[in-house]
């Protein structure tokens, strides 16, 4: 006699979740196209400039900073959302690597430093450097964010990506202040 569990087992299609959440995921992602990244990068290029202009925690002028921004680069509040939410990962995930490889460098810098004196180097240094690389490594694969937002729409983030960083500091700090 066959173990009704393990017949039930066999026929139970194997499904990889995460390709399939990742693909449910990818139907909510905003079409990204050269032109509307253009004007996403125009709309926070405005509202640097006249968030810098503001005193700082007016909420009643930052909204007409947003307004002016938004007249200027041309872009739909919809998709300014949308590609926003969208730009923000992408340049957290490449702020992060940054600091993370500023973190390496400066470990490396201390482990070579220590040797040179003949000095015993740190653990927390010495741990750094041994696990550091591999942590970049996981947030440098893009196969998760390819399988979330297309590689299309990365490509055309990573041809803009210094100038999307830059955007994303400038802001982050402006929106702290």
């Amino acid at each position: 006699m066959i173990d009704n569990e393990k017949q039930g087992e066999e026929h139970v299609p194997r499904v990889d979740l995460q390709s399939a959440d990742s693909r449910t995921l990818r139907l909510s992602v905003p079409v990204v196209t050269a032109e509307r990244l253009e004007q996403l990068i125009l709309f926070q290029q405005r509202l640097v400039v006249e968030l810098r202009a503001l005193p700082a925690n007016d909420e009643t002028t930052a909204a007409k900073a947003h307004q002016a921004a938004l007249a200027a680069s041309g872009i739909n509040v919809r998709f300014i959302n949308e590609l926003e939410a969208l730009v923000r990962v992408y340049s957290g995930r490449r702020w992060t690597v940054r600091m993370l490889e500023q973190r390496l460098s400066e470990a490396r810098a201390h482990l070579a430093q220590a040797q040179s004196r003949g000095e015993t180097p740190s653990p927390k240094e010495v741990r750094a450097v041994a696990k550091l690389p591999q942590e970049i490594a996981i947030k440098q694969d893009p196969t998760a964010q390819e399988a979330r937002y297309g590689a299309e729409a990365l490509a055309l983030l990573g041809a803009r990506a210094d100038e999307l960083l830059a955007l994303h500091e400038e802001l982050t700090a402006l929106q702290r202040r």
